[in-house]
């Protein structure tokens, strides 16, 4: 491409003599102005910068990434500016892209893909791409150069703010992807981390009832501190249920914020809270929350509410999404119908199910099929096709040498075959080596073996009842089951399928 496009690409750095290059090597020729602010590097970064042709300035760092950006912005003449970080690069077939999408004049703002790079498959060094994209995720970083869009927040600053005070709210999908590597080694993900955590935590100091700050610190922290991370993100519900309901749809973040707190309250086992949450939410701000909402109606057993709101999640437009909205990371609709198959599953609706999978199969890239293999497994037993099973079975294990994440499924789903055959001792084995799935099947099924296997004394019955978080109404039941014999009171509303199932018992 030979066009030099209207475009400033606006960067602030400090020690990134490694990643810059690539950085800059990645826009040169391709915009008319690269702006390039340090904020006290002491390696070759400026060397690096100036060689390259960037316009080069110096910023005192105050802690604060929003005031350093917009040191950049001041500086740009171009009509248009792309946010870029050191340790990003725009992809290589991503310039057509950008041309087309500064063309646009129905906008002020655009989104760009990231795609999040994890560690080096094989290579030590993760500047030369040898490795997988762990996350991908739209941001807001292409926008007119207009002297009222201005980044915002000490930290995860955005420039959205800017623009709904400019009452812009249409931000398009450019088409233009940013791959970074910024987080692919530990370490730097530690320190990135750690510097992250004390920013927030400061600015949730300074202005304790911010709500997007405090959800940011909340989910910087549930990782390594959960309690004090589930105690602020419970702060920040109630900061949301106490802003007047007209003001919801203006939280462009609402929908990860929401993903959050369902992890949350998913983990605890508060499914029926967490539904009718969604529920109250998507009343008011209506489709960028059906995803959400059917998915904790879906935890809920609530199938009938949960097949409404992920069909018309699957029937919007993708690449039209609500315009004030940012889905949430784990928004996919792969994820939607495989949901779908499990409930219809769940529900006896065989045909059903194998439809759905049929169509998580057509949204579905290398990094879904396991999940989708596993839900096969699950449909050919629940109809009691133990050699239908097992074939499918033999080839989940062919695949776990390529991809390891296969291996705690395989565990757990042979553990079912072999329950499901009547070899409770082999099951028994094998579950005990699934324990390491994130959500608490397996957890359930090793202690409805020990339980069936015989009398579990008491200590181990609690073991159990703490182990299992009650992630689907189903594993709730059993949680629940186990709390009878100990005589715990569950401390949150119970969904009534999870009811329905424990007067069957």
């Amino acid at each position: 491409m030979s066009e030099i496009l209207p475009l400033s690409v606006c960067m602030i750095v400090r020690n990134e003599s490694l990643h810059l290059p690539k950085a800059l090597a990645s826009v040169q020729g391709i915009a008319a102005e690269i702006v390039v602010v340090d904020t006290g590097s002491t390696d070759d970064t400026v060397a690096i910068a100036t060689a390259m042709g960037a316009k080069v300035l110096h910023f005192d760092w105050t802690d604060d990434f929003a005031a350093a950006r917009n040191s950049a912005l001041e500086a740009a003449t171009q009509p248009w500016i792309l946010s870029l970080d050191a340790d990003q690069i725009l992809a290589s077939d991503s310039a057509s892209a950008l041309a087309i999408a500064l063309q646009r004049s129905d906008c002020m703002a655009q989104v760009v893909t990231i795609d999040l790079y994890g560690p080096p498959t094989t290579s030590s060094d993760p500047t030369i791409g040898q490795s997988e994209v762990e996350l991908a995720f739209k941001s807001l970083r292409l926008f007119r150069n207009h002297p009222e869009i201005r980044f915002s927040g000490r930290v995860h600053e955005d420039v959205s703010k800017s623009l709904l005070s400019l009452g812009q709210s249409y931000w398009p999908d450019s088409g233009v992807v940013l791959a970074d590597h910024g987080y692919a080694l530990p370490e730097e993900r530690d320190r990135k981390r750690h510097r992250n955590l004390l920013l927030l935590r400061r600015v949730h100091q300074e202005q304790p009832y911010e709500i997007f700050p405090a959800y940011k610190l909340a989910a910087t922290l549930l990782h390594e501190h959960p309690r004090e991370g589930q105690q602020i993100l419970e702060k920040v519900v109630k900061l949301i249920d106490n802003l007047p309901s007209t003001e919801w749809s203006g939280l462009a973040y609402l929908p990860k914020l929401v993903a959050v707190v369902m992890d949350m309250r998913r983990g605890q086992g508060r499914l029926e809270e967490s539904a009718q949450w969604c529920a109250k939410l998507h009343a008011v701000v209506g489709d960028p929350l059906c995803f959400a909402t059917g998915m904790a109606m879906a935890s809920a057993g609530r199938a009938d509410e949960a097949e409404k709101f992920l069909r018309r999640y699957l029937e919007q437009s993708h690449s039209c999404q609500h315009p004030l909205m940012e889905p949430a990371h784990n928004e996919q609709a792969v994820s939607a119908c495989l949901s779908l198959a499990g409930l219809a599953r769940k529900n006896k609706r065989t045909e059903i199910a194998w439809e759905w999978l049929q169509k998580a199969s057509a949204f579905a890239n290398e990094m879904d099929q396991p999940a989708l293999d596993c839900e096969q497994v699950e449909i050919e037993l629940s109809v009691g096709d133990l050699l239908a099973a097992t074939k499918a079975l033999e080839h989940l294990h062919q695949q776990v040498s390529q991809n390891p994440s296969y291996f705690t499924n395989l565990m757990y789903l042979s553990a079912k075959v072999a329950q499901a055959s009547g070899d409770k001792a082999t099951a028994l084995v094998l579950v005990k080596s699934a324990l390491g799935l994130q959500d608490d099947r397996a957890a359930c099924l090793l202690a409805s073996l020990e339980i069936e296997a015989g009398d579990v004394l008491s200590d181990r019955l609690m073991y159990h009842y703490h182990a299992i978080a009650g992630q689907s109404y189903e594993t709730l039941a059993i949680k629940l089951i186990i709390g009878r014999a100990l005589d715990l009171s569950f401390p949150h509303e119970v969904p009534l399928s999870t009811l329905g199932m424990l007067e069957a018992h």
